[in-house]
């Protein structure tokens, strides 16, 4: 594991040195450009290749109910202790979803991959399972926090649904899922293709993370370990108990754990920018999540299944 994360690590490491090898590069719009890429090209190939050569099993349903339960159960706690900490109402709220919503992809499917090397394709189906839960809980849960905790819009149920609708990685996961249940062969060269793109998400997605992080000092400390205390150690102990609770099969159970230890989602940003949240505040909760979660996820891993 140690070489997983040292592997991660400098790719990492290179993507938030751009901006300094680059000073003249607009090293935020390139980030958004990769992001933009990951979305629309390479995560919808990703998850049609993952889920096309997956057999379906009750692990397609257990493990999105393990993910919804951690995000749910950790935005309930949040919210509750949040309640009680003197801070700018747009602070909070920022810290409301840095506590609940994971980076189950970008940094999620490049562990998973580490640590399953030898299972690559079928433990992917754990990441993809997780993002298509996360993200649209995000969109729409997520956005109603940030909404009430930021900028007060006019945006009701049809705007949020219309957000959710439009994700290209629920699209194809629903085309992959009509494909399999109507028995429609695929062509090779299309297989191919979705396969060679998969290849390429976890460089960029590890490359975009790293772009993401900026050191800086950090403000608000104290709330900021609550943070790290529900994300990277209340939702794997919850996800465990339901994992336990569903009977999930290995190496499923272990990879749902190891996917629900993940640091605070680097998308929370773009709905935190959006709804005027402290989106410093929260680029701070993702950094401080992400460097801490090299030594928990390991911890995590050992005192649960090693």
């Amino acid at each position: 594991m140690i070489n997983v994360f040292l592997s991660l690590a400098i790719i990492a490491g290179l993507g938030a040195s751009l901006r300094y090898i680059f000073p003249d590069m607009d090293i935020e719009y390139v980030r958004k450009s990769i992001n933009k890429i990951v979305l629309y090209v390479v995560l919808p190939a990703l998850i049609f290749n993952v889920i096309y050569k997956a057999p379906v099993g009750k692990e397609f349903f257990h493990i999105p109910i393990a993910a919804l339960g951690g995000i749910l159960s950790a935005l309930a706690v949040a919210m509750i202790a949040f309640y009680f900490i003197k801070l700018p109402p747009n602070t909070k709220g920022a810290l409301i979803l840095a506590s609940a919503f994971s980076n189950v992809t970008y940094l999620g499917l490049p562990v998973l991959v580490g640590i399953f090397s030898t299972i690559p394709e079928k433990i992917s189906v754990v990441s993809v399972l997780f993002e298509v839960t996360t993200t649209p809980v995000l969109l729409s849960l997520g956005v109603l926090i940030a909404i009430y905790f930021g900028a007060k819009t006019g945006i009701g149920l049809k705007g949020i649904l219309k957000r959710i609708v439009r994700l290209p990685p629920l699209w194809a996961l629903a085309v992959v899922l009509l494909v399999k249940l109507i028995n429609l062969p695929v062509p090779a060269f299309l297989l191919q293709a979705t396969k060679t793109l998969s290849v390429i998400a976890v460089g960029l997605m590890i490359l975009s993370l790293g772009m993401a992080l900026r050191f800086k000092k950090i403000r608000h400390p104290k709330p900021l370990l609550l943070v790290v205390a529900i994300q990277l150690f209340f939702i794997p102990f919850v996800v465990y108990f339901i994992g336990k609770f569903l009977n999930i099969e290995q190496p499923y159970f272990e990879a749902t754990v190891i996917e629900a230890s993940m640091p605070t989602q680097v998308l929370t940003l773009v709905v935190a920018d959006e709804f005027n949240l402290d989106t410093e505040m929260l680029a701070q909760a993702i950094l401080v999540t992400t460097v801490i979660s090299v030594f928990t996820i390991p911890l995590i891993r050992y005192l649960i299944f090693l």
